[in-house]
């Protein structure tokens, strides 16, 4: 049952006893009786408890006050008719169920923050270069070509810089003869010790001739003004005149 149903009871019952307490003193009777009075004396109609018509005019308040007492009054206290009291109104019952009162949803809790995770990863350890143990300095190999007695071999240093190009101006030779007996430009470093093929020319009675790309035995007599036959011989080449890039042949007087 809700506070505002009992606030209510309470003050209905606390009326009633009132009530009845000032009706059981004469308080209200004579509260009651004097309101009639001053209705007689403005000329006001009503019935006494006989059913019988009393006429108060203006003047006649003092005969109309005391035939009402006399009448209704013995004991000499005026009494009014009850007044009507109006029912009281029947208020909707209350249920009271159990079903739960609806409270407020709980207050949404902030996500926490993301939480930055810092990812250390690890240094990768650079080896250490291991010193290369330095090579003494030797001269080449002697060259796997056959090498004819017109050809002859000097050891040169490579220098800083120096290019197969730039030593084969230095010993009046040929690249592509060099390269033939395995001096390539991606195989030297300074320091290191080669040996230059050089001409002879003492050894060749004629000119010395070194094969370039596209060149046969054939073009090259063509050049020189002589047959491929006496090419062939002085060079001592087989029967299909087979001769490579960077190969030396004595072109004969």
């Amino acid at each position: 049952m809700s506070k505002q149903l009992i606030y209510l009871m309470l003050i209905l019952v606390f009326l009633v006893v009132v009530g009845f307490a000032l009706r059981g003193s004469g308080v209200l009777t004579s509260i009651t009786s004097l309101s009639f009075l001053d209705r007689f004396r403005s000329g006001t109609t009503i019935q006494d408890s006989n059913g019988e018509v009393v006429l108060a005019e203006e003047g006649q308040a003092t005969a109309a006050e005391r035939l009402v007492l006399e009448r209704e009054l013995p004991s000499g206290v005026a009494q009014a008719a009850p007044v009507p009291t109006a029912e009281p109104t029947a208020l909707p019952p209350v249920i009271i169920t159990d079903t739960p009162v609806p409270t407020d949803p709980p207050a949404a809790t902030a996500a926490p923050a993301p939480t930055a995770v810092v990812v250390v990863e690890p240094v990768p350890t650079i080896p250490t270069a291991t010193p290369v143990p330095a090579v003494p300095a030797t001269s080449t190999p002697p060259p796997i070509a056959s090498v004819p007695p017109f050809i002859t071999f000097i050891d040169h240093t490579v220098q800083d810089g120096e290019t197969v190009a730039a030593i084969s101006r230095i010993h009046t030779t040929d690249v592509n003869l060099m390269e033939h007996y395995g001096i390539y430009q991606n195989l030297i470093y300074p320091g290191q010790i080669l040996r230059i093929p050089v001409f002879n020319a003492g050894a060749c009675n004629g000119q010395i001739h070194v094969v370039a790309t596209g060149q046969n035995v054939f073009r090259i007599g063509r050049e020189y003004g002589k047959t491929q036959e006496a090419i062939r011989d002085m060079n001592g080449l087989s029967g299909d005149y087979l001769i490579k890039v960077g190969q030396p042949l004595c072109i004969p007087n």
